[in-house]
């Protein structure tokens, strides 16, 4: 991914270039006529150890224009040797045309064509390095939740702007229903500024769900306890609150981090991070999914999440029909996402599980079912739907669901979904398959390694409706 992919990007980037190259000697505090924002030039202030100042702005500006000359040197001399002379040693347009035999008008002409030379190479160079950065940046998050993320583009943009505009807010809670893709949309978030110059590193933290058996509340001094074990990992625990936070708000007060915290589920803990989050911010930020909102005066700012419009969820529907039953006879089409869409709404995963469904439930069959069994509330809705698919899965499908809550978020190997189903590899890979077919499973990483998770919704059910139901059978 490049930063400049835009052209309207590009050219703001290559008008930056050429007005720090004329400005080669201007120390005023005028970041416009810098490069203060750019990888190559906070990787350089990175080594040094000397506070930051419009002079040393200027030096490594400056630093960065001589290594595009050089570079550039060894593409086109005459293309360096006109800038140096008109910006480095401040020679006339005409001396210039004398000293290389040239007309004014050819010297105009060439010093244009040099610029945009420059601005490319500079541009270039800082694409390679965000990229490169933003890899490292990334791997630091859990496997994305989603192959593709559908109809959630503005949301991105929005939260991206909430996050690091002019009115940036410290704290930006993404507030819904389960399903509604608030961790999908935070994802895309995190990678979205990992490809920027403004992000000194990315932090993901989850709060553990209110569907286990034991919850413990994720409050401020959790929150800080686990930003202190990703910060300082080769270092032992500090015993003490005070000087764990001391040291956490030192980091994250220095240099600029994103830090999500997935997954809250309690009020109280929500409403004890929003209000002592902002003491650790600035030029931190920090972006919280929960499925309630703050309440109203909080410091924080909320994007309420909503359902998928119609044709965002059609096209949602298809998408994931496509990719679960490529070889399922007869393809799902656009009437009939629309008719699921009309039963279950434009809530992602329960599309998702309605789609899943189809592989075991005659289309028509299931609309009139889902028809006739809707509920009031969400969460019915799915609990419905998961007991319908729990019914039509294989015994060796079940033993695989039930072990899922064992693993951890950044999800399973193949070797660990063996050992908690205690399936043989004949009997392991169809259960993955059905599961993921019905869309009980996400399948993340890459085409040599593969990591396998469930949803929040999905564990849920598994820890209530299901382990409930099991033990009463066991007895």
């Amino acid at each position: 991914m490049e930063h400049f992919a835009l052209p309207g990007e590009r050219r703001e980037a290559q008008a930056r270039v050429q007005a720090a190259l004329r400005a080669w000697y201007v120390v005023e505090d005028d970041p416009a006529t810098r490069l203060d924002d750019w990888l190559l030039v906070q990787e350089r202030l990175a080594r040094l150890d000397e506070p930051a100042s419009p002079a040393l702005f200027r030096r490594l500006t400056n630093e960065v224009l001589i290594g595009g000359l050089d570079e550039l040197a060894r593409i086109d001399a005459q293309a360096t040797t006109i800038l140096r002379q008109r910006y480095l040693d401040l020679r006339l347009g005409k001396e210039v045309a004398k000293g290389l035999k040239l007309s004014l008008d050819q010297v105009n002409r060439l010093q244009a064509t040099a610029l945009r030379q420059l601005s490319d190479i500079l541009v270039g160079q800082e694409d390679a390095l965000r990229e490169t950065r933003a890899q490292a940046l990334i791997a630091a998050l859990p496997p994305a939740p989603y192959q593709a993320l559908i109809g959630m583009d503005d949301q991105v943009d929005r939260v991206v702007r909430l996050l690091q505009g002019s009115d940036a807010s410290p704290v930006v809670v993404l507030a819904g229903l389960g399903g509604l893709g608030k961790t999908a949309l935070a994802d895309a978030v995190a990678r979205r500024l990992a490809h920027t110059a403004r992000i000194a590193g990315l932090i993901w933290l989850r709060a553990p769900g209110a569907s286990l058996s034991d919850p413990k509340p994720y409050d401020f001094d959790a929150v800080v306890h686990d930003l202190y074990a990703a910060l300082f990992p080769d270092e032992a625990m500090a015993s003490m609150t005070a000087v764990r936070l001391n040291r956490v708000r030192q980091v994250l007060q220095r240099q600029a981090y994103l830090v999500a915290i997935d997954n809250l589920e309690n009020p109280e803990d929500l409403r004890n991070l929003v209000e002592r989050l902002p003491g650790l911010a600035l030029p931190t930020r920090f972006l919280l999914t929960a499925r309630t909102r703050p309440s109203t005066g909080a410091a924080a700012h909320t994007l309420a999440l909503g359902e998928l419009s119609e044709a965002d969820a059609v096209e949602l529907a298809l998408d994931h029909f496509r990719r679960t039953q490529p070889d399922e006879e007869g393809a799902l089409v656009a009437d009939d996402a629309a008719a699921i869409f009309a039963v279950v709404g434009g809530n992602p995963l329960a599309l998702k599980l309605a789609v899943g469904l189809i592989a075991v439930q005659p289309l028509d069959d299931l609309l009139r079912d889902l028809r006739e069994r809707q509920t009031p509330t969400i969460d019915d809705l799915y609990r419905h739907i998961y007991w319908r698919i729990w019914n039509a899965l294989s015994p060796q499908a079940q033993a695989l669901l039930l072990g899922m809550p064992l693993i951890a978020e950044t999800g399973a190997a193949p070797e660990q979904l063996a050992a908690i189903s205690g399936l043989a590899d004949a009997e392991l890979w169809p259960a993955i398959q059905e599961l993921w077919g019905r869309s009980l499973l996400e399948v993340r990483g890459t085409v040599r390694a593969k990591r396998y998770g469930i949803h929040r919704l999905t564990e849920t059910f598994v820890q209530t409706d299901l382990t409930h139901w099991s033990d009463r059978f066991s007895e």
